[in-house]
């Protein structure tokens, strides 16, 4: 499948956005792991910073953008003060996967055209996101960030020609992430056998589907435990975990941190 055909699909909302000076302090001085349920772009103005994730450490410097895709493990520090602008965003394609991860698209571009990018840094800071029209500004703001990376990027294809096929078995998980699945039901909405829906789901997107399902379940949490004040317990239960403590063992598996710890921590810019 070609990555223009994925692109029919993406979904994007603005979250937050903002121009500011941040010191030492920043992301607690790089060590605190973080993996928050939403994106970021960033544009280094001035100062000196790293961040760390995907097992790469880049350092920050002024003419590149940055991003960091949601649910990615990561580490942040301020060595400078710095001053940066910053988004943070959600996007999906086909229904629920990460752009970034999904289409292949790197994590630094160097900015082409400063002019332009800094026109479009003005228009999203400026938008009234309470507003429909506001919205849709910051929204059309973000694509345009968006498509400097999809251009960037070496990668023409997506895991091969079978991954659109898979979007029933998508939209499927999604509405019953709390139920058990079992993958004779998942390899039905296909018309698959079973062993070849899961070998060729695991060699179209890195993972099998039971690790998929794992991690969409963890993904719900991660948004449930930020976004609520129900208990580990309850979040467990709501998404299908036979325990808590097999909830928190799966989570810190995937985040890296306990859900408890994930909780109290406030989100860095």
């Amino acid at each position: 499948m070609k990555s223009t055909e994925s692109l029919e699909t993406l979904r994007t909302k603005v979250i937050t956005s903002r121009r500011g000076r941040f010191g030492r302090d920043w992301a607690n001085d790089g060590t605190n792991l973080h993996n928050d349920p939403f994106g970021r772009i960033y544009l280094l103005r001035s100062g000196r910073a790293w961040i760390r994730h995907h097992g790469q450490t880049m350092a920050m410097e002024p003419g590149f953008l940055y991003s960091i895709p949601a649910f990615t493990p990561s580490r942040y520090r301020c060595i400078e003060e710095m001053e940066l602008s910053y988004i943070h965003y959600k996007a999906t394609v086909s229904g629920c996967m990460e752009p970034f991860e999904y289409l292949l698209w790197p994590f630094r571009m160097r900015v082409q055209d400063e002019p332009e990018v800094e026109r479009i840094w003005q228009m999203v800071l400026a938008a009234d996101t309470e507003s429909p029209g506001g919205i849709l500004q910051a929204d059309a703001c973000l694509r345009l960030f968006l498509a400097r990376f999809a251009a960037s990027s070496k990668n023409s294809t997506v895991y091969g020609g079978d991954a659109q096929r898979f979007e029933p078995v998508f939209g499927y998980i999604e509405q019953r992430i709390h139920m058990p699945l079992r993958l004779k039901e998942l390899a039905g909405l296909i018309h698959l056998h079973p062993t070849y829906f899961s070998n060729l789901f695991t060699e179209t997107f890195g993972m099998s589907p039971m690790t998929y399902i794992m991690q969409r379940r963890v993904h719900r949490a991660q948004s449930l435990l930020k976004q609520s004040d129900a208990t580990v317990q309850h979040i467990a239960d709501m998404m299908g975990f036979k325990d808590a403590f097999y909830f928190s063992r799966v989570f810190k598996k995937i985040t890296g941190i306990a859900p408890s710890i994930y909780r109290q921590r406030r989100h860095v810019e």
